[in-house]
């Protein structure tokens, strides 16, 4: 619910999580096919680098490795 420090599930990079009420990640759009790729891959959030880069690629839900 309140902001909190967390560790990405991808890069390990120790990041700030906004909690339910206004976190970063709100803000990225991801297509459903990258977002249940995600889902399925991690298990807890992704870095705003990490998670940015991810919607900006051409096919992001072939290239979450």
């Amino acid at each position: 619910m309140f902001s909190k420090q967390k560790r990405c599930s991808k890069c390990g990079v120790e990041f700030e999580c906004g909690g339910l009420f206004g976190c970063w990640c709100r803000d990225v759009k991801l297509d459903s096919a990258t977002l249940a790729a995600l889902k399925e891959r991690y298990d807890d959030c992704l870095c705003p680098g990490c998670l940015k880069q991810l919607a900006t690629l051409d096919t992001p839900s072939k290239s979450v490795v």
